[in-house]
């Protein structure tokens, strides 16, 4: 799919800091959503993907939209079978600053997740449910779920669920390594991160 070839490669982009060529990528899938040839399935990952890269680049007005169309709401019972997108009404409400509804959403999504085994989800939810303690500066709380998130994902070798998350989570992975939450993968993910975008600049604590 031409599309997930696009994406991927905006996202990679993105990690080595270079936006141009990461928006040149983007424009090209998103020029795919006008095309015919997508089945509705393609389609709707596509938008989820565009969605997600709009709120990271900080225009969550885009992604709004998008979750309007889709009709979803943070009371709605969450069906496992469209998860990506409440993750993505997660992203937006976490990017919109409205803290306490996402963590609403996030702890009835977790225990969605959890009861039907889906562990990718879990540790995504994690993530982000760590990220909107840290928006709402519980710095202790956002630590011992992030710790969750690193036991789940650390035997998987599940590095790209924190990678993608950009500053707020190099902000909060600095945290951990102070906080010596894990005695290593901290670590390991801002080395990887480092290594991605061709840089040392990760290499010392900002």
């Amino acid at each position: 799919m031409l599309a997930k070839e696009y994406v991927a490669l905006a996202w990679l982009e993105r990690a080595r800091f270079d936006l141009h060529k990461a928006q040149e990528a983007l424009g090209a899938a998103e020029l795919m959503l006008s095309e015919q040839r997508l089945s509705p399935r393609r389609l709707l990952w596509l938008k989820l993907t565009l969605a997600h890269w709009w709120i990271a680049q900080g225009s969550p007005e885009k992604a709004s939209a998008l979750v309007q169309q889709l009709g979803i709401t943070i009371e709605d019972e969450i069906p496992y079978a469209r998860g990506h997108e409440y993750l993505l009404l997660l992203r937006l409400l976490l990017a919109q600053g409205e803290y306490d509804s996402a963590l609403s959403l996030s702890e009835r999504f977790l225990q969605m997740a959890e009861s039907v085994n889906r562990m990718g989800q879990v540790i995504e939810i994690l993530v982000l449910q760590a990220l909107i303690f840290q928006g709402k500066r519980e710095l202790n709380q956002a630590l011992a779920v992030l710790g969750k998130a690193f036991s789940l994902a650390q035997p998987e070798g599940n590095t790209r669920v924190f990678l993608d998350e950009g500053e707020p989570m190099v902000k909060l992975l600095y945290q951990a390594k102070s906080h010596r939450i894990d005695s290593r993968y901290p670590s390991e993910l801002l080395s990887a991160l480092g290594r991605v975008a061709g840089t040392e600049a990760l290499s010392a604590q900002p």
